[in-house]
């Protein structure tokens, strides 16, 4: 008796853990940040009136759309808007926001330096298909595809612009790319593991003890996503690859595990900078200067490294 006790509680268990799990992957509507008195008492009140007025500069510009089709037989959505140089920036948006919230005072930074920008929409984002994220373990497959439609249909100085999941897709699609003309990359708002980024928040929200829901959250981890759910680290797929990467992270930000963006800079072509007082997602929004300098410390560096930098086949 006893023993079928244990059982049914450990099932029960599961059974919460798999639930929680499928809860964070489903896709969700997308706050429209253009509108200030929506905003005004939500995490992004302080920035209220600059997250509108980029907003609505961004969907100003003439974007032209595009598609491709993902590894998976989803339509994936894309936006550009063509510059004048030879460089493109491929910009990738978080979990559960959009290219013009998370980006729309940096395109005026890269319209301003004349780049090709594209913009596109991750799967259950947007107009893209899908209904479930997948924190970077299936959107770098995604990612391989629209680095690949930029190399063979824009200008070929390519750089990587992604804040939080999409900054993490793209370092976790490097491996995949390996030969491409990709110049940099920009990871803002940076996590190395998905398991340990879902069991950190599983405590900091739910409360959960580590013992049994790490172990629970794993398995339900690993019947979704097989091994890569525990085993795929972006630190070490950019270890890899001899590409310049900038990793910023803010100092108030709660959503990564403490210390975990760290990892990143064991790599000796990552560059890493911390924004006083951002939070997750927002390290543009606290500091614009000091972000948009970052960025022109790190392009100037890839410049003069240009040629130096090779990828090491591993």
């Amino acid at each position: 008796m006893a023993l079928w006790i244990v059982l049914i509680v450990a099932v029960l268990l599961f059974a919460v853990c798999f639930v929680l799990l499928l809860l964070n992957l489903r896709s969700s509507p997308v706050p429209d940040l253009s509108n200030q008195e929506s905003v005004k008492d939500t995490r992004w009140g302080l920035y209220a009136q600059t997250l509108s007025e980029g907003i609505k500069k961004t969907r100003e510009c003439p974007w032209e759309d595009v598609w491709i089709t993902s590894y998976d037989g989803l339509r994936l959505h894309g936006q550009i808007l063509h510059g004048t140089s030879d460089s493109t920036v491929l910009l990738a948006h978080g979990y559960r926001s959009s290219g013009e919230n998370d980006f729309c005072g940096l395109v005026e930074y890269y319209r301003k330096k004349n780049f090709t920008i594209l913009i596109v929409d991750q799967r259950a984002h947007g107009k893209s298909e899908g209904r479930q994220l997948t924190f970077g373990l299936r959107e770098r497959w995604d990612m391989t595809g629209w680095i690949t439609y930029a190399v063979e249909s824009l200008p070929q100085e390519l750089y990587l612009h992604g804040v939080s999941m999409g900054g993490v897709a793209f370092m976790m699609a490097l491996l995949q790319c390996k030969g491409y003309p990709i110049r940099g990359v920009i990871a803002d708002s940076a996590y190395d593991n998905v398991r340990e980024l879902l069991l950190y928040q599983a405590k900091r929200k739910y409360h959960l003890p580590a013992f049994p829901f790490d172990a629970l959250i794993s398995v339900a981890g690993f019947l979704l996503f097989g091994k890569s759910f525990s085993s795929l680290h972006a630190s070490a797929c950019v270890g890899q690859c001899n590409v310049p990467v900038l990793v910023i992270n803010g100092t108030n930000d709660h959503t990564v595990p403490p210390g975990m963006a760290g990892r990143f800079t064991k790599a000796r072509q990552v560059q890493y900078a911390s924004i006083g007082g951002a939070r997750h997602g927002m390290c543009w929004l606290t500091a614009p200067g000091v972000y948009e300098g970052q960025l022109d410390q790190f392009f100037s560096g890839v410049k003069k490294e240009r040629g130096s930098l090779a990828w090491t086949e591993q």
